[in-house]
């Protein structure tokens, strides 16, 4: 006889059962829901519409960047629809845009707009900025505005034939910096060791583990590449907006003195430098734009296209039998196996190289690095792919973003050629390694350890106990190794001497225009140089195409990726605002914590410069 459940388990079972039920309900209604708008987005959404005269509106959202993150389907649905993660814009979607914006009859002109842009790294502001220059080229006119402008933004904007602000805006022009958080002490306070090893005075990567502040040694590289930024980025704003270099430099280091002359306005202290041409609030700008290119169907807007919306209707199709010039990208730290989104996952990499080494169509490979560097081991397995490619009759060239350092320069030294932008930051040639104990921390509140075991190592990678020096001497040794082979390996791929690349290297951080003068690069340009470069290689003269190569999505990714980009279009416009500087602070500390925690060296051995900016 069937045993009778008790009324409390039996009431408890009923109320769960209601629970489970209720939970399937609402997740089923919820996809219904969803389901419904994206199969009749695909019945009614061909793309957007282009009419004659329209203004290309370049308007990137969040960090512009090199590859945006590819979530697993939930993790994509969640982020899309709620926006947690702070938004990115591919910088070869903006750039397709103006490429073909400059040569579409039906684009009359460019709107700059950067007032939802977070940031982004130099050499691809200098990327955009040729783009906008040669879109100005074609004789159409590109105008900016902005409530208030980040220097990065501003940038973009004096590129501009006119540019505006808000009456109550201003601009922030406050130079590059390289700050970093040391925490010594603190981890003296709380009894932790962390043991470093390292090989050159410039190594300063580990500095926060053994110093509360830069060394001089740091303090002196850093200021020399900062210092290659900085007088690049006043430069060219000095030449659209015709003014000097030093007027630059004198704005921001005068910056309190110059807006007290103008009574504390930031905009007057903006206009009276020549930084702007005039102030348009959102309603003027919106009537000067419809004055311009006329009124949008409904008439409440221009005439306008989204540069992101645009390029997507230049995609190209992944016809067999094409000669193919292959990018693959190599952005974020550098981690084993295959890696967080985000990262350079050194299987996942080399898979990659690998399938285009085999593919036939694959005529030559770009590796665009866009790396500080992380995990030695990695990084040669990266390195060793491309090689192998190499060997296979396959040219490969390195195209340089902002960062191509450290174990970003360990995967590009062996290349066939080198490609940097001016603004790129590389070298950092060295490694280090980190081991920490916490025998202080747990001694302080009475919990000791001890053992026996059977040889002189036993136990020695034991964080709870203080590090047996011989084990020390163990790490040193193969950081020196190491530090040895990173060397030869440069001095094979730049044809230098142990001696000479020992000379650059010791941790320095180079920028791109010194380092094409020390012989780290073999040209500057930007990654239309390097695919033309490894085209010429492959001799492949006008008859290629350039295509990314990246890992397929699943079915159920690009049914996601569908669906949700179908579901924002038909939502209401979103009201998101930029995240206070505070929360900015707080996410990059996050950011650089997350970094260390991702260091899964097999080997505990790495090849990272911590110089991002």
């Amino acid at each position: 006889m069937e045993r009778r459940r008790s009324l409390p388990v039996r009431m408890l079972i009923g109320f769960w059962n209601l629970v489970n039920g209720t939970r399937r309900f609402v997740f089923n209604l919820i996809f219904v829901f969803l389901l419904v708008i994206f199969v009749s987005a695909i019945f009614t959404d061909k793309g957007p519409k282009v009419e004659d005269g329209s203004a290309l509106v370049l308007a990137p959202r969040g960090m512009v960047v090199e590859e945006a993150i590819h979530l697993n389907p939930f993790e994509q649905l969640m982020n899309d629809l709620s926006e947690d993660r702070p938004p990115q814009t591919e910088l070869r979607a903006l750039l397709t845009a103006l490429r073909k914006g400059a040569e579409d009859k039906r684009i009359k002109m460019l709107v700059i707009d950067t007032s939802e842009m977070l940031g982004a790294g130099p050499s691809k502001l200098a990327e955009l900025r040729d783009a906008i220059v040669e879109f100005k080229a074609s004789g159409k006119k590109v105008i900016a505005r902005g409530d208030w402008f980040s220097q990065a933004g501003y940038y973009l904007a004096a590129q501009a034939d006119e540019v505006y602000i808000d009456s109550y805006g201003g601009i922030d022009i406050t130079g590059y910096d390289h700050t970093r958080t040391f925490y010594k002490s603190a981890l003296e306070r709380f009894g932790i060791k962390m043991h470093v090893f390292r090989v050159g005075s410039y190594k300063s990567a580990v500095e926060p583990y053994l110093r509360d502040d830069m060394s001089p040694e740091a303090k002196a590289n850093a200021e020399k590449w900062l210092n290659v930024l900085w007088n690049g980025y006043k430069a060219d704003v000095a030449t659209m907006r015709k003014l000097t270099p030093d007027d630059i430099q004198q704005y921001a280091d005068n910056m309190g003195k110059l807006m007290a002359e103008q009574g504390g306005d930031a905009g007057k202290m903006a206009q009276a430098l020549g930084l702007i041409d005039g102030f348009k609030s959102r309603i003027e700008w919106r009537d000067y734009l419809k004055e311009m290119v006329g009124s949008n169907e409904d008439g409440k807007s221009f005439k306008q296209v989204d540069a992101i919306e645009y390029a997507g209707l230049f995609q190209d199709l992944n016809l067999p039998g094409q000669p193919t010039v292959g990018v693959i990208v190599a952005q974020g730290v550098i981690v084993d196996g295959e890696g967080e989104p985000g990262t350079v996952g050194g299987d996942r990499v080399a898979q990659l190289i690998r399938d285009a080494r085999e593919n036939d169509d694959v005529k030559a490979i770009v590796l665009r690095v866009d790396s500080p560097g992380g995990s030695a081991f990695a990084s040669e397995v990266i390195r060793r792919e491309l090689v192998a490619t190499q060997e296979a009759g396959k040219p490969v060239v390195v195209s340089m973003s902002t960062l191509a350092a450290s174990g970003g320069y360990w995967i590009s030294a062996t290349a066939d050629e080198i490609i940097a932008s001016p603004w790129t930051i590389t070298g950092s040639i060295g490694i280090f390694g980190m081991f920490p104990t916490i025998d202080g921390l747990i001694n302080e509140y009475g919990i000791h350890r001890d053992g026996v075991g059977t040889t002189n190592l036993a136990g020695a990678f034991d964080i709870g106990q203080p590090l047996n020096p011989k084990v020390g001497d163990i790490i040193q040794a193969a950081i020196n190794h190491g530090y040895e082979k990173f060397l030869s390996l440069v001095g094979e791929g730049r044809e230098k001497t142990r001696d000479e690349v020992h000379e650059i290297a010791q941790g320095q951080v180079w920028a791109g225009e010194d380092a094409l003068k020390n012989g780290l690069v073999d040209k500057l340009g930007n990654l239309d140089t390097a695919v033309k470069a490894a085209a010429e290689r492959a001799k492949l003269g006008d008859k290629y195409r350039m295509r990314y190569l990246q890992k397929p999505l699943t079915p159920a990714q690009e049914f996601v990726r569908g669906l949700t980009a179908s579901v924002k279009a038909v939502l209401p416009e979103s009201t998101d605002t930029l995240p206070s500087p505070l929360l900015m602070q707080a996410k990059l500390a996050a950011k650089q914590a997350k970094e260390v925690m991702q260091m899964n060296d097999p080997r505990g051995v790495y090849a990272h410069c911590m110089c991002e900016l």
